[in-house]
């Protein structure tokens, strides 16, 4: 009985472990939490260097909305207003979760953001 349950156990652990995988980025960050700025690389499918109307459509598809903040310039501790850089805030309310977009000449520069995770 003992090595059934052991087995039962490992094979729920492995199957949520595989389920996560599956599920897509937001909605994993949305239930661990998340947050970070890149200059490189992707988030949310979206890739540095992308055109921002690029990124723009690919943020109303994933359910943001373009929002100005209070501080237009400053997004997670990142002072844009000394850059070339533009910023874009992006809110999802659903998520729990902000992204903003550094854009310059066009392009996405840097992505932060903050997505909210499960509080007890």
């Amino acid at each position: 009985m003992k090595i059934r349950t052991a087995i039962l156990i490992l094979a729920l652990t492995f199957s949520l472990c595989f389920a996560a995988l599956l599920v897509d980025e937001l909605k994993r960050d949305s239930l661990l939490g998340s947050s970070g700025l890149i200059t490189a690389g992707q988030k949310l499918g979206i890739e540095i260097g992308t055109p921002i109307a690029e990124a723009q459509r690919k943020m109303i598809a994933k359910g943001f909305i373009n929002e100005a903040l209070t501080a237009p310039q400053q997004c997670h501790s990142k002072d844009y207003s000394t850059l070339n850089e533009q910023v874009k805030h992006w809110h999802n309310a659903r998520m729990r979760a902000v992204v903003c977009l550094g854009e310059e000449n066009g392009k996405v520069t840097t992505i932060s953001w903050s997505i909210g995770g499960w509080e007890l």
